[in-house]
């Protein structure tokens, strides 16, 4: 299959259909090196699979904890005050403007 029968596939865009055939090959490959008889194909990609775990580590987990490492002070978008007290940035910096 040349590269203009790739682009009639449904979802190939003009610049991906030049790597499809690499890629196919390598997934090929592997399939073949760990003995897989078949593999499920996903319209997504890596980026996106890695926000929806996010999403659902949120909602069925909560948000994480911050590093022990880290202090409210490291954040910047938060200022530290000369009497210890956190302020947001924009407050500050409103109350800067007038």
């Amino acid at each position: 299959m040349d590269v203009e029968d790739r682009l009639n596939l449904p979802g190939v865009s003009e610049a991906r259909a030049p790597q499809l055939l690499a890629g196919a090959l390598v997934a090929e490959a592997a399939l073949e090196m760990f003995e897989f008889p078949s593999m499920e194909i996903c319209p997504w990609a890596l980026r996106e699979g890695l926000i929806l775990r996010r999403l659902d580590q949120l909602v069925f987990e909560g948000p994480l904890e911050p590093a022990p490492h880290v202090t409210l002070t490291d954040h910047p978008a938060v200022l530290q005050s000369p009497d210890g007290d956190a302020a947001d940035a924009t407050q500050a910096a409103a109350a800067d403007s007038r």
